[in-house]
């Protein structure tokens, strides 16, 4: 049978994987086998059931595994977003053209891709991470992490294939941003969300998120709860205040420093200012309750780590 023929009886396998004693499905042989490289002709429709995108499948890979161009595969499933492919997804897949695939195709660790269309794949180079990767094309991680669903950020592979979005234009970043003059928007939280990817999304600190959403717990982010993301302008000021508030209502008090909760204060972004884990300024006041602090609220600081505290 054909590499073509033995990938489609098993599409949930990842042929540049296998496994030693991995299970394959093997087709009929048909009377006549199609040469290894054909010419460019009409697609058969009878013969084309579709391919279900696997888990970490991007067009790059669908289309080198079946012996296609992504150019091909793109024409072939108008409408499509490359960046957007979902697991169980049916794609037409076309007739091969004029393509042979082999290991001299395939490209060098640290070379990029361009198809015909436009279309770029960068082969991952010893020491590439998402943050150099996406940096290098002038994207951003989340950007290249959707348009590569399924793969591992800590274990890129050399020589394994990133299919590389199309760098943002101005109007476009600008859009993702919040702009420096705008009033606090609502932004409801997605799958795979952090505070770190949000802040850096909308060009704030986390703890300027923290502030803004009263009684977060920032390791368990509920898809769809709305946050509040603040403007520069008012984060900033926020953060001002917050800093004057604590020269003025800092002092030294023995082993301990006390300190007047101000509006916005959480445990979570004092333990970040003063250097001191939740569960050390927890131990020193036994009758706070975490998530109901309260303006003007005396918390007991351990003075030993405050000592080297920056504001």
């Amino acid at each position: 049978v054909s590499p073509r023929d033995l990938v489609r009886a098993n599409a949930a396998i990842d042929p540049d994987r296998l496994s030693l004693g991995q299970v394959l499905r093997i087709p009929e042989r048909r009377a006549v086998e199609a040469p290894a490289v054909r010419t460019a002709q009409a697609p058969a429709a009878a013969e084309n059931d579709g391919y279900l995108v696997a888990d970490g499948d991007n067009l790059w890979r669908i289309a080198r595994r079946f012996g296609v161009t992504v150019a091909g595969l793109k024409k072939a499933n108008s409408g499509v977003r490359p960046d957007r492919l979902k697991p169980g997804q049916r794609l037409n897949i076309p007739e091969a053209e004029n393509v042979q695939a082999s290991s001299a195709d395939r490209p060098e660790p640290g070379q990029t891709v361009t198809a015909a269309d436009g279309a770029t794949s960068y082969a991952v180079a010893g020491g590439d991470t998402p943050w150099t990767v996406a940096k290098r094309f002038g994207v951003s991680v989340e950007h290249l992490l959707a348009a590569n669903a399924g793969i591992n950020p800590r274990r890129l592979q050399i020589g394994q294939m990133l299919a590389i979005p199309a760098a943002e234009t101005p109007d476009v970043a600008k859009g993702r941003e919040l702009r420096q003059d705008a009033a606090a928007v609502r932004v409801p939280i997605a799958k795979g969300d952090n505070l770190w990817t949000l802040a850096r999304r909308y060009g704030l600190r986390v703890d300027d998120l923290m502030a803004a959403n009263q009684g977060l717990d920032p390791l368990r982010l509920e898809i769809g709860r709305e946050l509040v993301i603040p403007s520069h302008e008012a984060a900033k000021a926020e953060r001002e205040r917050r800093d004057a508030a604590v020269e003025v209502s800092l002092r030294q008090d023995g082993s301990v420093r006390v300190y007047n909760v101000a509006d916005g204060d959480t445990l979570w972004n004092l333990s970040r200012r003063f250097g001191v884990s939740v569960e050390r300024i927890l131990d020193a006041n036994d009758d706070v309750h975490p998530d109901r602090l309260e303006i003007g609220q005396v918390l007991q600081i351990p003075a030993s780590v405050v000592a080297s505290a920056r504001f």
